[in-house]
């Protein structure tokens, strides 16, 4: 029963203020509106892009999509964004302030958002004053994202290249050695460096300068200290086989390494693409509005309360008869 007097109570205030309130109301809604026009607040507008990592290779347990929003929140990406469309002189700063760097980091934080979602996914959200320079800045994160992993990438290939290179040329050293023996020991120019032969052929060729049959006929043409160097012959033709074999597993590494080193990927597989806004995401004039009434309302009836509280105990007082 009580809090329903209250209420009453606070209905009775209502209806015999209700010409202030209104009043009040009313200038709340004008003021609060003029306020959050584009004469006092710039309005902010949004741009945002949705993406799904592609042909990067994590580089510990982190996932894919981790390390993309790692890369993309890099300071590499962030200071060549503020670089191309100098941010600090579009945003107003003064570069002579002694905390220009901290104002424009501080601006980048609150403006550039890029988080992951809950599908594994991307989201990359920028406010600017400009939608069309909104739209831009989302893209060039997404280009300089795909360079700053294309260069990443291009170095560790690059070194796996130079490392199979140096490795090919010992081998094929070691094949050109054994092959310098053969021809001492047979007589024979071998016209094709082993080097350069795939393991079918290398075999054909071992078979045939080892095979006893064709030994015997051969030998009456070769020089006749190739005959006493058979058992040599065997042990260099097992070498031989072994090294070339060795070195085909090697340039298939290498080439596939090559393939990798002039690879000319992209990183993203955009699902929502950037667009230019042509509504205002900030400030949003409706809640600045409806919260602005709102606290007016409240804050009149606590000093309407107030005044008719002060007024009740001024009468009962006046009341009172003097003794």
């Amino acid at each position: 029963m009580d809090s329903f007097f209250n209420y009453m109570n606070i209905f009775k205030l209502i209806l015999k203020w209700k010409f202030h309130l209104l009043v009040l109301v009313i200038a709340s809604v004008i003021l609060s509106a003029l306020f959050s026009s584009k004469l006092f607040i710039k309005p902010l507008y949004k741009s945002f892009a949705i993406v799904y990592p592609s042909n990067i290779f994590p580089y510990s347990d982190e996932s894919e999509t981790e390390q993309m929003l790692q890369l993309m929140n890099s300071s590499s990406i962030r200071d060549s964004v503020i670089h191309k469309f100098d941010l600090g002189a579009h945003w107003g700063l003064n570069k002579q302030d002694e905390h220009y760097v901290s104002n424009l980091l501080y601006l980048y934080g609150n403006r550039v958002n890029i988080r992951k979602t809950e599908f594994e996914s991307v989201v990359v959200n920028i406010l600017d004053t400009d939608p069309k320079i909104a739209c831009d800045m989302v893209k060039a994160v997404l280009s300089y994202y795909d360079l700053k992993v294309k260069n990443l990438q291009k170095i560790k290939f690059h070194e796996v290249v130079l490392n199979y290179r140096e490795i090919l040329e010992k081998k094929r050293k070691s094949l050109d050695s054994i092959q310098t023996v053969i021809e001492g020991l047979t007589g024979t120019e071998v016209k094709t460096p082993m080097a350069n032969m795939d393991p079918l052929l290398m075999k054909s060729f071992m078979d045939k300068m080892d095979n006893k049959v064709n030994k015997e006929r051969e030998i009456k043409r070769m020089k006749p200290k190739a005959a006493v160097h058979d058992n040599e012959m065997v042990l260099l033709s097992s070498l031989a086989m072994s090294e070339a074999l060795a070195y085909s597993e090697l340039k298939l590494k290498y080439d596939q390494a090559m393939l990798n080193d002039n690879r000319n990927y992209t990183y993203t597989n955009l699902v929502v693409d950037p667009y230019v806004s042509d509504k205002q995401a900030f400030p949003k004039p409706w809640l600045i509005i409806t919260f602005s009434v709102l606290a007016a309302f409240f804050l009149s009836l606590v000093v309407i309360s107030f005044i008719e509280n002060r007024k009740l105990k001024v009468n009962q007082a006046a009341s009172i008869p003097n003794v």
